[in-house]
């Protein structure tokens, strides 16, 4: 895997909010220079249970795994965040306190890191940064939503295509028991359901 630049990680971090249309020039020189290289090795925490989240982590590449551990150590994936994605924006929302979950890399990252003090205090002080917080937090209700309500009304088979419809390239990424896992059945479960679907 390319070694990615800090101008080219950064560049990609503009990319990612085009979604929200340009980013102006003025607005983006408030904040590229927050950013900070990160890396993470595979099997590596970005965050593990009972730390404070300081950080907003963006995902240039590789693939990073939002999951919550039992007392007797079963692993429930909670989510998933790839290449062009950022992890731990909604953080920034609430006061600080000691993560229930923990997050790691499923593959090498590539990514940059911004304090979230610093991206708290920007939106503070604009708009358009303000703004640009609430869309992301708009999506990841919306995703939230969304991912209940397959929990409780569709069946372990439902959950199966939508998944593979909505993540193909993620689902040629992740070992057959992390899916099992996000989609709430065991690996024989998925096993069954896989042949069925393929008959």
């Amino acid at each position: 895997m390319e070694n990615l630049t800090w101008e080219q990680r950064v560049a990609e971090v503009r990319q990612a909010l085009s979604f929200l249309g340009e980013v102006p020039e003025e607005k983006w020189e408030q904040v590229k220079s927050l950013y900070t290289l990160k890396d993470l090795k595979k099997g590596e925490h970005f965050l593990s249970v009972g730390e404070q989240p300081t950080q907003i982590l963006f995902i240039n590449r590789g693939l990073l795994r939002f999951f919550y551990t039992t007392a007797d150590g079963k692993e429930f994936n909670k989510s998933f965040a790839v290449d062009g994605t950022f992890a731990g924006v909604v953080y920034s929302l609430i006061p600080p306190q000691p993560l229930r979950y923990a997050l790691q890399a499923l593959e090498p990252i590539q990514g940059l890191v911004i304090q979230q003090d610093d991206f708290n205090t920007i939106c503070f002080r604009d708009l358009f940064w303000a703004n640009v917080k609430n869309a992301f937090m708009e999506l990841m209700l919306l995703r939230k939503i969304e991912r209940e309500g397959s929990l409780l009304l569709d069946s372990a088979e439902e959950r199966y295509l939508n998944f593979k419809q909505q993540y193909p390239d993620l689902w040629q990424r992740l070992p057959q028991y992390h899916v099992a896992s996000f989609l709430g059945i065991t690996e024989v479960g998925l096993s069954r359901i896989k042949k069925r679907v393929e008959r």
